[in-house]
């Protein structure tokens, strides 16, 4: 009876180690897969937290500002157009270039004036104002043509020998009748003048002189004949 008790004890004794054993095996493996899930969360944050912040795609690491892909080449900043190279800007839109008027000086006014002043003398002071050109005819010889006349007429006259007329070069005269029944030029230093360009001021200003006084003879001869 002893002996079955003893035995019966220690049967006992062997089962409660067991229990505990398989009770802290379960613990340790609880405990495993704690820890392994604690793990698998803080790697998970972790590359949360190493992710590159999203940076703004119109500025660049120095601060400066990159273009918008999404916009095409030739629009600005505010999102208009600008216009293509050799296309005109459309109506109501401000070039970036605007033409300013040339500013004329104190001193090129005062010479325009005396130019002016000084054709002016040349018109009234003249008995013949034409525009002429020499031709080269042969080796040695040369032929003076009269292309226009505005005052007298040159034609049906002999030419003078004018010093400083080159040949193939249109020049503007002003000749007067001298005492002696020849013409010679009204002034020596400006009654000679090279016309350079089809906008010649002194040019300009003859053409613009006779062309009021032919006007002003249309209309006197006008007036005579409705009066008459």
């Amino acid at each position: 009876m002893s002996a079955t008790t003893a035995d019966n004890r220690l049967t006992k004794r062997c089962t409660y180690k067991f229990d505990l054993i398989k009770e802290n095996n379960m613990k340790n493996k609880l405990a495993i897969l704690l820890l392994g899930l604690s793990l698998i969360l803080t790697a998970c944050g972790n590359k949360k937290v190493e992710e590159p912040k999203t940076e703004d795609p119109k500025t660049t690491e120095e601060g400066k500002t990159e273009t918008d892909p999404t916009k095409t080449e030739g629009e600005d900043a505010e999102g208009t157009e600008e216009p293509a190279e050799g296309e005109e800007p459309l109506e109501g839109e401000d070039t970036e270039e605007t033409e300013e008027p040339e500013e004329v000086s104190q001193e090129e006014q005062e010479a325009a004036k005396s130019r002016e002043e000084q054709v002016n003398t040349l018109i009234k002071s003249s008995d013949y104002i034409s525009i002429v050109k020499k031709s080269q005819t042969g080796a040695t010889g040369s032929d003076m043509q009269v292309i226009e006349d505005f005052k007298g007429s040159l034609k049906n006259i002999e030419f003078p020998e004018v010093k400083g007329i080159e040949a193939n070069k249109e020049y503007l005269v002003f000749f007067r009748d001298s005492d002696t029944g020849i013409i010679i030029l009204t002034d020596e230093a400006t009654g000679l003048h090279e016309i350079t360009a089809t906008n010649d001021p002194v040019l300009e200003q003859v053409r613009e002189n006779f062309a009021v006084e032919e006007t002003n003879e249309e209309n006197t001869n006008t007036g005579n004949q409705n009066n008459g």
